[in-house]
């Protein structure tokens, strides 16, 4: 049975997530760009706008929240976040607004409360993302992504190692003759780390997925592809409990349909240990993955299959040997997709991603809380009448949660990095929530 979100209001909403029973799974898109804004002729250097945060009260750190914009005139974005050590926060994306190139990569460095400690631009004369950053034993950055700037072919995977303050200790770059992107990574259990992404220059088919092995220093220690003959990709990896990797993205060479999603397990060296797909007959995409508290996975992204209008937000729980235990999706008639998702301490998740449904027009941030069933316990969304996407949510250490991601409708250009902290109800008191004008 489908229900229909149209005429429902929020609070409706949460009682009204569609949980799937389980089923058999049946044995060049880069991770969704939402629409760009008008951008400026001439760049101008990152500022921060004032947070609009509540004061912490004494002796109450679990009541600071926060909605803070970051950057120039042209497009910052917010891809990945992290709390730092201290306590306060690392982003990291891509501007065109400080750099001389179309695009470099932009770390931001905040405090507890988001206000702006440094900032820092990486790259060459071409197009330099970040898409996801490690914190080092040191303090510094791990980041990985892709430039044209530098490397071997059209586009390569890249990766920067920066000390505390930002400076940039190395940068390295793999990949062939076509193209490879790097979108996650993780640290192993032997000190070295894995990078995921996909590429056209090596592997079985027009595009595989692609995992990289590399030291501390950033050389290749190894390499793997995964797919078949077609276009298969790789946009998230976690380490699994067992020392190896779990992988999520796309496939069209397995499955029933368009685009299916992919799930791979890999062991320590990355060969595979199985691999399932998930989806029906139209579009399926599994954005980012996770090992849940049960030593099962959770994988959020979003789909146009089980009758869905348009892209619905979706939820994929597995035990662990990828066997389905449940899916559930939720939207309304028109476009939700859930970007990024994790388990939460209570043994529930938390996922964030951007909806034309609910609240003001165009794109807004949503923030879903789930319990561990997947039904929904709370749902926000934040932003304004523009296009505003989340991308990347953690929970923090006191608690609740902070995201980031995009905004048009706030801050200083076309395009700012979005920071929100909100407590464990997902709330930033005296931000009002987007509605319609």
């Amino acid at each position: 049975m489908r229900f229909s979100l149209k005429n429902f209001s929020l609070t409706v909403l949460v009682g009204l997530l569609m949980i799937l029973p389980a089923c058999s799974p049946p044995p060049r898109e880069e991770p969704v760009q939402p629409p760009a804004g008008a951008t400026a002729s001439s760049p101008q250097a990152p500022t921060a706008t004032p947070a609009t945060r509540t004061p912490e009260p004494p002796d109450t750190p679990e009541a600071v929240t926060f909605a803070t914009t970051f950057g120039g005139e042209r497009r910052d974005r917010g891809i990945h976040l992290l709390q730092t050590q201290d306590g306060g926060y690392a982003v990291v994306g891509y501007s065109s607004s400080p750099g001389a190139a179309s695009e470099d990569v932009y770390l931001v460095r905040t405090d507890s409360h988001g206000e702006m400690i440094w900032s820092r631009t990486y790259g060459g004369p071409g197009i330099d993302n970040g898409w996801d950053l490690i914190e080092t034993e040191d303090g510094g950055f791990l980041i990985t992504g892709f430039t044209d700037s530098t490397g071997a072919g059209l586009m390569d995977i890249y990766l920067l190692r920066t000390d505390r303050d930002g400076n940039l200790l190395w940068e390295r770059t793999y990949g062939g003759p076509g193209d490879e992107y790097g979108w996650a990574m993780t640290a192993t259990t032997d000190g070295n780390y894995v990078l995921a992404g996909q590429t056209t220059s090596f592997g079985a088919g027009l595009e595989d997925g692609f995992l990289v092995k590399v030291s501390p220093e950033g050389d290749q220690l190894w390499s793997q592809t995964f797919g078949g003959e077609a276009e298969d990709r790789l946009f998230s990896i976690d380490r699994s409990a067992d020392g190896g990797f779990i992988l999520t993205g796309t496939t069209r060479s397995f499955g029933p349909g368009s685009r299916n999603l992919y799930l791979v397990k890999t062991n320590s060296a990355g060969e595979q240990d199985w691999m399932q797909v998930f989806g029906e007959d139209r579009d399926d995409v599994g954005h980012a993955v996770r090992q849940t508290h049960d030593q099962g996975f959770i994988v959020t992204g979003y789909t146009k299959s089980f009758e869905a209008s348009d892209y619905d937000s979706w939820l994929v729980k597995t035990d662990e040997t990828g066997a389905l235990q449940w899916q559930a999706l939720f939207g309304g008639p028109g476009d939700d997709r859930t970007i990024y998702g994790e388990p939460t301490a209570d043994g529930g998740f938390v996922l964030t991603g951007y909806t034309r449904n609910f609240g003001a027009r165009g794109w807004d941030v949503f923030l879903v809380k789930t319990g561990a069933d997947g039904q929904v316990e709370w749902h926000k969304n934040f932003g304004g009448v523009a296009d505003d996407t989340g991308y990347t949510v953690k929970q923090a250490a006191d608690g609740g949660f902070v995201l980031a991601g995009e905004t048009y409708s706030l801050g200083a250009g076309g395009g700012d990095l979005y920071l929100i902290k909100v407590d464990q109800e997902g709330e930033v008191p005296g931000l009002a929530a987007p509605t319609q004008p």
